[in-house]
């Protein structure tokens, strides 16, 4: 059961994480228990991506090239089931390229804090991505998410930026190559996800 007072503390103490607001270390919930409560945000941000996935999905009917994708006529539950698995999945491979990232650095005592960050700030960064989703989903709404995806990025980049900078005290450099490298990690995975589920997809009939 998640605690959504003590979810919304944790969330507020992040974002002055993010930007470098005094007094964020005091609070973020630095304890061990913090560390495995932050991984609550797993679950909280799932009717937000899972509505960003599902507007997606009725975005792309509307393109003629999607069409022509194995996964045209695949029911909505396996098409945005693949994209949820990938979804979690780039999570839990990011983390894992941050640990190696915070050991190889020498910031391991400060691991806890970056995996606080991270996970609380999925929140913000689930609503930045499904916002332009669901505007492209609306009717006549193709102009609009086309105009909110670029600064959508733009906020998860700093966002990413904040986290990394302040979590692990990285350098500029180093935050901008672990950027890159995660930024590289989930395009991989969305492309491997995509083809997986093309190739197992079994039309009825």
């Amino acid at each position: 059961m998640i605690d959504f007072d003590y979810a919304g503390r944790q969330i507020a103490g992040v974002w002055k994480m993010i930007w470098k607001r005094e007094g964020w270390e005091s609070e973020i919930d630095r304890s061990v228990d913090g560390v495995f409560r932050s991984f609550q945000a797993m679950i909280l941000v799932f009717p937000i991506v899972l509505a960003g996935r599902f507007s997606f999905r009725r975005a792309a009917e509307r393109i003629p090239e999607w069409q022509a994708s194995p996964l045209a006529d695949a029911p909505y539950i396996y098409a945005i089931g693949a994209q949820m698995l990938g979804f979690y999945l780039d999570w839990i491979v990011s983390i894992t390229i941050l640990l190696f990232a915070a050991r190889s650095l020498g910031a391991s005592r400060r691991a806890g804090d970056l995996l606080i960050g991270y996970n609380w700030a999925h929140v913000p960064i689930s609503i930045a991505q499904t916002i332009p989703l669901v505007l492209f989903s609306l009717d006549g709404g193709k102009a609009y998410g086309a105009v909110a995806y670029l600064p959508a990025i733009a906020f998860i980049i700093a966002v990413l930026w904040g986290v990394i900078r302040r979590g692990m005290n990285a350098k500029p450099a180093a935050a901008a190559g672990l950027i890159a490298m995660l930024t590289v990690a989930g395009l991989f995975l969305d492309a491997i996800i995509g083809m997986l589920a093309e190739a197992l997809y079994q039309p009825a009939g």
